[in-house]
């Protein structure tokens, strides 16, 4: 059996996957019904039944459902994969606001002009509905913005939804019972004496709103505005002489439509700005923990770039020297990305250096430092690993690989390759485990190419990947080039295959060269 928390996942990618095709239905529902709504009043502009005051309140609903359609489109675009449930219930009371004025509309076209009966009762049924609907989407909007999980609120959730299904069923049956309203032979609608049954669901829903905004945590600005989409209506129905047929009654909603918008948006984007200022300071943080001073050396030259895909991000590399002849070189790729990664990203990058420091192994640097890692490691997170050790003397390089991406050697003179080396298991998912090493001899030019897996799942728009057969054709556009631009080359060639495409996860290369050691310093 499913679980709850698994079938939100999946609904949450399955929206995530659809997320422009979802925008572009509903904003071409809203737009088309405008549009329709417009086509109407020029259709029927110059009929003599149509009356100033049914000219009026059409003008107003075609003006709404154009902005309804707005800011379906501003909502839409400003949200995300991870955008509460909360705004998805506001774009919701939007589209349903906008289907209001349209129904609106019909309302006084259809019985002004057309005084079709049968089609009059279908509008005032939609119409009613659309109501219960409204009030219901503001409900869970503000309950699942303010996220109150107590008991009461469950409880008001099921009364709320119970009373929703009884009273849209009583509204699909006034038609044949005539409960609330009648049509009358000229088509107009007319009130019955039981019509206040309607505004009780409206009067429960606003009231239990009313409760939890009073009790929430909430700013009295943003208290004043939300409770203005309950006020607002009451007073123009008071004001109208208990009217609910007119425009107005719909564009007074929509004006505490607009004032929430601008108020959740205002926030969001303060929101955002600190954000954005915190992330750029735990970039500088993250960057500055990564060597880089790539200038020459006498016995080896180094290039690296690191490109987080969400301002931090869980890859990172390393080189130091161990001692004078030993030439310590890391790359790693911590699983998720974002904050959590870039945190578990520096507790690995310490440790692998502690280990690299103290350790006289390959096999028991990865050995101890995924001891250490898995000891405290409760948020299950892993880490993949490519280390390898350069004795700068011999140009031996002893080397272990963690589940990470296959390295490139370019010998002298010869093209790139893949070096299909043995994968052990990441660090970080099971502590005890044994890791092994292998030895590997670089003459004077040879480089290693060092990478993490945004390099070759790097996608373009149409979802394919870049590969790593690419990857190495970048490398052998000039075996020869210097480090860095190898780098480039590596880069411009992903740049150019992805275009616009956006960038899902970081990139991180490293490229090192071995240019051997003169007689002289190895022996001193």
């Amino acid at each position: 059996m499913i679980k709850k928390e698994e079938l939100k996942d999946r609904n949450e990618k399955l929206i995530s996957k659809n997320k422009r095709s979802i925008i572009y239905f509903g904003l071409f529902i809203l737009a088309s019904i405008a549009v329709f709504g417009f086509y109407f009043v020029l259709h029927f502009f110059d009929d003599p039944q149509l009356t100033p005051v049914s000219m009026f309140n059409i003008g107003i609903d075609v003006l709404g459902m154009f902005v309804c359609a707005v800011l379906y489109l501003g909502c839409m675009g400003e949200s995300s994969k991870e955008a509460e449930e909360g705004l998805r219930w506001f774009v919701m009371l939007i589209v349903l606001t906008g289907l209001s004025f349209f129904v609106n509309e019909l309302t006084w076209l259809f019985g002004s002009v057309l005084s079709y009966q049968k089609l009059m009762v279908i509008l005032v049924v939609a119409k009613n509905l659309l109501d219960l609907h409204i009030i219901y989407s503001f409900y869970r909007s503000v309950r699942m913005t303010l996220n109150f999980d107590s008991k009461k609120v469950e409880t008001l959730d099921k009364l709320i939804n119970i009373l929703l299904v009884v009273f849209s069923i009583m509204v699909l049956l006034d038609p044949l019972l005539t409960l609330t309203v009648g049509i009358n032979e000229q088509g107009y609608a007319y009130r019955t004496p039981f019509d206040w049954i309607q505004n009780a669901y409206l009067a429960i829903a606003g009231i239990i709103t009313a409760l939890l905004l009073i009790k929430s945590d909430t700013s009295r600005r943003q208290k004043l505005v939300s409770f203005s989409f309950i006020l607002v209506p009451i007073i123009h129905y008071i004001s109208s002489g208990f009217a609910t047929n007119y425009a107005s009654q719909y564009a007074s909603t929509l004006l505490s439509i607009i004032a929430i918008y601008s108020l959740l948006f205002y926030s969001r984007s303060k929101t955002l700005a600190v954000t954005k200022k915190e992330l750029d300071t735990a970039r500088e943080i993250q960057l500055s923990t990564m060597p880089d001073n790539f200038l020459e050396d006498e016995a080896f030259e180094i290039a690296a770039s690191v490109e987080p895909a969400r301002g931090v991000g869980g890859d990172f590399y390393d080189f130091f020297l161990i001692d004078d002849d030993h030439l310590c070189l890391i790359m790693a790729d911590v699983s998720g990305k974002g904050i959590p990664a870039s945190l578990f990203m520096m507790t690995s990058k310490v440790a692998l250096k502690n280990c690299a420091r103290m350790c006289d192994s390959i096999s028991e640097i990865l050995t101890t430092a995924n001891d250490s890692i898995c000891s405290d490691n409760n948020s299950e997170m892993f880490v993949t690993v490519w280390i390898g050790i350069l004795e700068l003397s011999s140009g031996i390089l002893r080397a272990g690989n963690a589940g990470h991406e296959y390295p490139a050697i370019g010998r002298k003179g010869k093209k790139y390759e893949l070096l299909k080396d043995k994968h052990d298991l990441v660090i970080g998912a099971m502590e005890g485990l044994k890791y092994s090493e292998y030895e590997l001899q670089l003459d004077p030019g040879d480089k290693i190419f060092v990478y993490t897996d945004g390099v070759p799942e790097a996608s373009d728009s149409n979802k394919q990947l870049y590969g790593t057969d690419r990857m190495v054709d970048a490398l052998n556009i000039d075996p020869e080039a210097e480090t860095k631009n190898v780098l480039k080359n590596v880069r411009k060639s992903i740049s150019d295959f992805v275009k616009d495409a956006e960038q899902f996860d970081d990139l991180t290369m490293m490229c090192v060269e071995y240019k051997g050691k003169n007689k002289k310093d190895a022996t001193e």
